[in-house]
């Protein structure tokens, strides 16, 4: 059962970022339309959103619901409060509250996350990648297929795919090792190439006002992605592990079963300032991980990996 939350855990986390990652150029009327949503987006000054998924395998079934609000501007401050349910076969349900703030300054964004009755907080240099014409740059270039799947009278929704670049991977690859098993895990080049391929196989649909060009909905089906993930953990875990034919039959077959889904809703209105709680001030940093890699790492060859293992923070803000 230990297996199953960890990889729960991961993917599930992973999902909240999914839509927002690096998005073949395609100039068609569509692309333009999810360019010019996410534009208008970054420019609103306070919005909300509810986030809901889940993860299901034949072990059980996980699912997320976070409710949130951000400010964007003059600089951004966001909270979200929700909860993680786990349902395991033969196991009472296991709930994890999720609380966490991302407030700005001048030079970093400070997460602040609720861990039982305390608080940790990571503090993150801004990105230049994140300003708003490179955003659209991204996704101008990573937007693989786009057409409008339903047009209404004041919305219509659009399906699209992406091709993967490698930051995205990147961002992918510090989740999953972060959360591996084993100290001694790598990520191969040919996991690489599995992550790559999964994102390229799904489903994104972005509901969009015509009137304003807000986005009014994500949606993603994940499920190519959480197979990947849960195939890329359990090889690792039977690597090294004293395991029978069966036992690892029984792995693959969870990760084979595995389903995904994830939905956020967003609505604009006028929001209030967003203050942190007083006992999240004194919150204690959390330490960065920290990893040797060898030259054979780097050319996707297994070897030895020297890593710390802090908590994960969850950052859902899909403001950035």
């Amino acid at each position: 059962m230990k297996f199953f939350h960890k990889v729960a855990a991961l993917v599930l986390a992973a999902s909240c970022f999914l839509p927002f990652s690096a998005l073949a150029a395609d100039k068609s009327a569509a692309v333009q339309k999810i360019i010019d949503s996410s534009s208008r987006l970054g420019q609103e000054k306070y919005f909300q959103y509810t986030v809901k998924g889940y993860l299901s395998t034949t072990l059980g079934r996980g699912d997320y619901e976070l409710k949130g609000e951000a400010i964007q501007h003059p600089v951004l401050k966001s909270k979200a409060v929700g909860q993680v349910t786990l349902n395991t076969i033969g196991g009472s349900a296991a709930i994890t509250p999720i609380s966490f703030y991302v407030m700005e300054d001048s030079k970093n964004y400070v997460v602040y996350a609720k861990k039982g009755d305390s608080w940790v907080k990571r503090t993150m240099p801004r990105e230049k990648e994140n300003d708003p014409d490179k955003l659209s740059d991204i996704l101008t270039r990573a937007i693989q297929t786009a057409h409008v799947l339903s047009d209404e009278k004041e919305r219509e929704t659009i399906l699209f795919t992406i091709d993967p670049t490698p930051a995205a991977v990147d961002a992918q690859k510090d989740v999953f090792l972060s959360t591996a098993k084993k100290e001694d895990a790598t990520f191969t080049k040919e996991d690489e190439k599995r992550i790559l391929g999964s994102l390229r196989e799904q489903n994104y649909l972005v509901t969009i006002d015509k009137k304003s060009k807000r986005p009014l909905a994500y949606e993603a089906d994940c499920t190519p992605f959480a197979k990947a993930v849960m195939g890329i953990i359990s090889s690792k875990v039977t690597e090294g592990a004293k395991m029978n034919e069966f036992q690892k039959q029984f792995l693959k077959s969870i990760s084979d079963s595995a389903r995904m889904q994830f939905s956020m809703n967003l609505t604009y209105n006028k929001g209030k300032d967003i203050l942190l709680p007083d006992e999240a001030k004194s919150a204690q940093e959390e330490e960065e991980k920290k990893e040797s890699i060898t030259a054979g790492q780097k050319n996707g060859v297994s070897a030895s990996r020297e890593r710390e293992k802090p908590d994960a923070l969850l950052k859902a803000s899909p403001e950035k």
